[in-house]
């Protein structure tokens, strides 16, 4: 019994796109704490404007293309029509809140992002959009998760470029996870590279973000926070070698940016604590 609450709490956190959500928004977060500008609004933005975008590339197939959905999560999607729909419904609303609070230039940002996020994945049944362009697919979802969490944040263009890598970083496993079901025009890194390849590429993606992040802090705790991060991370990544389960990509790889946010935060609470 609790073997399956806990299995069913890790399919909603999965397939209702929490997860993804908060990944997202705790990279905002934790942008925030290396720059020492706390913002709720940006974070609750993130985590909503995710959760929508992400189901509006889900739903899309689930409507229009159901081939591009694995079974899993299409039973799933059949099963919470509803509780997916409120949960869209409540990111909705508070999103427009924090639209209230926002400046015209991130306004324009936003709307850059949402429209890349349209174009992404549109139509659906032609596969036409920019993820059927060969190797744009995870420079588009970089770029899009990159505005959002740091350049929406005004912060510097290191900082902006480390967060950039580490989504690189997390994003070619996805690659590597559908290596069998992509099509060879895509030019995805596995299906060019291998996926030996593509796991030491993501891990120096890893370890370039790591560096990057050191030596554009003085921020103790990021400092500290960010080096205990990169020994897990390319630990986790290295699993990849071998065949894993798709709730391992969708999980543990979805959830680095996670762990990165909580090393943070219990270095920042240490340090205080010692001081």
């Amino acid at each position: 019994m609790l073997a399956r609450i806990t299995q069913g709490s890790i399919n909603f956190l999965i397939y209702s796109n929490i997860w993804v959500a908060a990944a997202l928004s705790s990279i905002c977060y934790s942008v925030q704490m290396i720059t020492r500008q706390i913002d709720s609004h940006y974070v609750t933005l993130c985590f909503s404007l995710c959760l929508l975008g992400y189901n509006y590339i889900y739903w899309s197939a689930f409507f229009l293309n159901q081939q591009h959905l694995n079974n899993h999560r299409l039973q799933w999607m059949n099963d919470n029509k509803i509780p997916s729909l409120i949960l869209s419904l409540v990111c909705m609303w508070l999103l427009l809140r924090a639209f209230i609070n926002l400046d015209h230039s991130a306004l324009l940002k936003i709307l850059v992002c949402i429209i890349l996020s349209l174009l992404y994945n549109f139509p659906l049944k032609r596969q036409i959009g920019l993820r059927w362009i060969p190797g744009l697919k995870i420079v588009v979802i970089a770029t899009i998760w990159t505005m959002l969490s740091a350049c929406l944040q005004q912060c510097t263009i290191f900082i902006s470029v480390s967060i950039f890598a580490m989504i690189l970083a997390i994003t070619i496993p996805f690659d590597i996870r559908d290596i069998n079901k992509d099509q060879a025009k895509l030019k995805t890194l596995p299906l060019l590279l291998g996926i030996h390849t593509s796991v030491r590429w993501a891990q120096a993606l890893l370890l370039t973000f790591c560096i990057i992040v050191v030596f554009s802090t003085d921020a103790a705790f990021a400092i500290i926070g960010t080096l205990a991060f990169i020994i897990p991370g390319i630990f986790i990544l290295n699993r990849l070698i071998k065949p894993v389960s798709d709730q391992y990509v969708n999980l543990i790889i979805e959830g680095l940016p996670i762990l990165w946010l909580i090393l943070l935060l219990l270095t920042k609470t240490q340090i205080q604590d010692l001081t």
